[in-house]
């Protein structure tokens, strides 16, 4: 008796691979386990990567890794915070974005520089400046940003604004 591909002997009968197994010839050899973060297709026959995993291109059976902009955490991928990135698929730790640079949102696969009115501290989102304040693209720091004309800085209890020039007010 001979088993075909997508099959094992059990007992004295063919039975179908487990869904985490696959057997790609015929013959009475048992299946084999699938690789990390892939299962054994509907035919029993190869394996294939689970939801949110890409084929790394691979030979025999199939080599499944986190997709670019994501990083292995457990058992699944999940997109790169704000702030950081991965460039290409496999990687396994996003990297903090340098600083003067973020992100648009979490799921980066590169990092951007920062927008102008607002600063990258690295590795972190974006921050607007202040309001009535602004800097140029690339801004490192909170010090970065400058109160636009007509206002000056204020530091009051360790919190940055611009507020009017004295004997000014804010038109409406």
């Amino acid at each position: 008796c001979v088993c075909p591909a997508g099959s094992e002997l059990q007992g004295d009968t063919c039975q179908p691979c487990p869904s985490d197994s696959y057997k790609e010839w015929d013959g009475l050899d048992s299946c084999d386990a699938c690789p990390d973060h892939s299962t054994g297709d509907s035919s029993g026959e190869w394996c294939e990567c689970m939801e949110g995993f890409v084929d790394d291109g691979s030979d025999y059976p199939v080599g499944c890794v986190c997709p670019a902009g994501s990083e292995l955490q457990g058992d699944t991928c999940q997109p790169c915070p704000e702030g950081s990135y991965s460039g290409e698929d496999g990687v396994e730790l996003c990297v903090p974005c340098d600083a003067g640079s973020s992100t648009d949102g979490p799921g980066a696969t590169e990092c951007a520089e920062c927008a102008e009115d607002a600063y990258c501290v690295g590795g972190a989102p974006a921050e607007d400046c202040p309001e009535f304040s602004s800097s140029q693209p690339g801004a490192l720091h909170r010090d970065d940003c400058e109160c636009d004309d007509g206002f000056i800085a204020s530091d009051v209890s360790n919190s940055f604004s611009c507020v009017c020039l004295a004997g000014t007010t804010l038109g409406v």
